[in-house]
């Protein structure tokens, strides 16, 4: 994990201009060179005893070591550095680093490890959003940067800590000045602050993306996706720097078979590779791999991730997804395919629910259609499906959905949001009936980038971050991070950043 915090911080390319020889592991062997060694690393006991025993058969021969940790140093870590006098002869630097978040993916952190959804829920309190408005300034320190505060007024929570991180901020900047970096681009950045709340939909609707299909179906750890196909283990690693998962993991699954069809036979014709014609299988792929062993890394790429589309098509037809994926859809739009307006009639779907494989499938149907509307369903008609769906905690699971305002029975005294649509938006559309639905994120995104976003339903605190409308210039200066069209990396670096940050976890299709 090291690693990947690190190269958040600081891109390879970065260091190699800066000096740096090499960026390696820490059980690497080390020649005895003349040189400067810097460690970042978690603060376990064992990865200091690795640190000595590798620099210690020659301590002499190295100018420097410099310490810095992920988290702080156990008193134990202490003594053993303590313990071992070469080492502490070269140690110049030994720091921790204020990191209490965790990096998921590239664009994608969260405040664990051990920091879940109901310790967030279950103690709403003071000392709980000042807990996670530190953790939040702690990202920013790392990040170097102090974006403009806005949050979702409806959430009591995220009204709290977005009062909490400002004013933690403005202490931050009191202590350091430069926090945020200098001219008008860094300085555009904007944080704002949600609850789970402010899209109820989205975390019951099988979204058919290659990405989002894979995380709801199959068994996705550490970013490895493991599954059998064709009577062969698969092991697809879901890796940012991938281009051709980068090309894939959006893309719809009816899409992607014919996307991997393509670039196999593009693979093949420019390597001046016979293909047979036909369909391209997991099969023939793997026959390929036999008789091309030069050529085995791109073919078993290719090969897994057909695999993966391959499986993901199966668990589809088997669990009857058609049919449920279409009611999904129609009672989170509200319409048809065709546009016309959904009868507030769950006998309609009475079969579709009796015929689901999977027991998910039919509470995830009882959820979406209580959302349909803004008051829910009775409790007559809850109690009859939940007990048909035959989920043992289903009940218990209604009732946990309350301390996130997700309530799905009637009941007059305690009212819910207002159930948030976004718009369908042709950029992002797949073109099939079975994906209408548009996240709500999807249109806090596009209003946070174009600053169209309703200020009063998301309001600032503090200082506020406005671009007049005829102000070209600023207009030009406010794209955000990776999303910025200015090829120069500088640029990049110092263009503003757009951080979300949601109570309770965001999603794959979210």
């Amino acid at each position: 994990m090291s690693i990947d915090i690190l190269k958040e911080i600081i891109k390879p390319s970065e260091l190699t201009d800066r000096g740096f020889i090499s960026t390696q592991g820490i059980g690497v062997s080390l020649q005895p060179l003349p040189i400067h060694l810097i460690y970042c690393i978690l603060p376990t006991q064992d990865n200091f005893q690795t640190i000595i025993d590798n620099v210690s058969p020659y301590i002499s021969k190295f100018l420097t070591i410099h310490i810095f940790t992920f988290g702080l140093i156990p008193d134990s870590a202490i003594e053993l550095l303590k313990s071992n006098n070469q080492v502490v002869s070269k140690l110049l630097t030994l720091l921790e680093l204020p990191l209490t978040f965790t990096i998921q993916t590239g664009d994608l952190l969260t405040l664990g490890p051990n920091f879940g959804i109901s310790d967030i829920y279950l103690n709403q309190n003071e000392v709980k959003m000042n807990e996670i408005s530190s953790r939040l300034r702690d990202l920013f320190l790392v990040m170097n940067d102090r974006p403009a505060i806005r949050y979702y007024k409806q959430s009591s929570m995220a009204t709290g800590i977005a009062n909490s991180l400002e004013k933690l901020l403005v202490s931050a900047v009191s202590a350091r000045p430069g926090l945020g970096g200098s001219g008008s681009d860094k300085r555009r950045s904007l944080c704002l602050i949600l609850d789970r709340s402010f899209d109820q939909l989205s975390p019951f609707i099988h979204d058919l993306t290659l990405e989002a299909m894979a995380h709801d179906l199959l068994e996705v750890k550490g970013h490895v996706c493991t599954f059998k196909e064709d009577g062969q283990t698969f092991n697809v690693k879901f890796d940012d720097n991938d281009q051709l998962w980068q090309g894939l993991r959006l893309k719809h699954i009816a899409d992607v078979s014919n996307e991997i069809a393509t670039k196999t036979r593009d693979f093949s014709e420019k390597n001046h590779i016979q293909m047979p014609e036909g369909e391209v299988t997991v099969a023939g792929l793997r026959r390929q791999i036999a008789k091309l062993p030069t050529l085995l890394p791109e073919f078993q790429k290719l090969q897994s991730f057909l695999a993966l589309a391959s499986k993901l098509m199966d668990i589809y037809k088997t669990n009857k997804l058609k049919q449920i994926t279409q009611a999904e859809q129609e009672f989170a739009t509200n319409l048809s395919s065709d546009g016309n307006p959904i009868a507030d009639n769950f006998a309609l779907y009475y079969n579709v629910f009796e015929e689901a494989v999977c027991n998910e499938d039919k509470l995830r149907l009882v959820l979406l259609f209580a959302l349909k509307n803004n008051t829910g369903i009775s409790y007559a008609l809850t109690d009859k499906l939940l007990t048909s769906s035959k989920i043992e905690s289903s009940k218990q699971f209604i009732e946990a959905l309350k301390l996130i305002n997700f309530n799905m029975v009637e009941d007059p005294s305690c009212a819910r949001p207002a159930i948030q649509r976004a718009e369908e938006d042709s950029n992002i559309s797949t073109g099939y009936a079975h994906s209408r639905f548009v996240p709500y994120m999807w249109h806090i995104c596009k209003g946070m980038t174009s600053q169209t976003l309703e200020e009063d339903a998301y309001p600032f605190v503090g200082e506020r971050v406005y671009i007049s409308a005829t102000d070209t210039t600023a207009k030009k200066a406010f794209e955000f991070g990776k999303y910025s069209a200015r090829p120069d990396a500088n640029a990049k670096k110092n263009s503003p950043r757009l951080y979300i940050f949601v109570l309770g976890g965001t999603l794959s299709n979210a």
